[in-house]
């Protein structure tokens, strides 16, 4: 679980480097406008420092990159498309989440295990839907639980399988 978790923040960074790479290769008023999009991730009531959030557009474009950030050590946030945080376009999204634990092996960080238990990790399960407009976006913070997966939250129910 260690490695894939390892993996995935390497391919997280290597996504973030390419989209950095990728507006660099052109102005930075290629594509659509971004706009100023600044939230906050809290879970089970404190920051999630280091957390991964990745913009999913709804009827994305393979054109675009999706906007992509990660929380400093309050659990603020503030997305890249083309710049660093330079924001996100206008429109709708479903945010996924992950939030590895990080190891220091010999000096290399190492991501382990999603503390969020892969609640927020994929589209299809994830209920973090925010809409972007036009000027400067402040989100509601996005109160999360690691013990309680969201589509059973307001059954007041547990994680599933527990």
């Amino acid at each position: 679980m260690t490695c894939q978790v390892s993996r995935l923040r390497t391919t997280f960074r290597t996504l973030a480097t390419l989209a950095l790479l990728i507006g660099g290769c052109g102005q930075a008023d290629d594509g659509p406008a971004v706009y100023r999009v600044t939230g906050k991730v809290l879970v089970d009531g404190r920051p999630a420092a280091r957390a991964q959030v990745i913009f999913h557009r709804s009827g994305g474009s393979a054109n675009h990159p999706d906007p992509i950030a990660e929380t400093d050590g309050d659990g603020n946030f503030s997305p890249t498309t083309r710049l660093t945080r330079d924001g996100a376009p206008a429109g709708d999204y479903t945010l996924t989440i992950l939030w590895p634990e990080i190891q220091v092996d010999h000096g290399e960080e190492i991501a382990g295990r999603d503390r969020l238990n892969g609640f927020y990790r994929y589209t299809s399960t994830s209920n973090l839907k925010v809409n972007i407009k036009e000027g400067e976006n402040l989100l509601p913070p996005f109160e999360l639980s690691s013990t309680v997966h969201p589509s059973l939250r307001a059954a007041g129910r547990g994680a599933p399988g527990r």
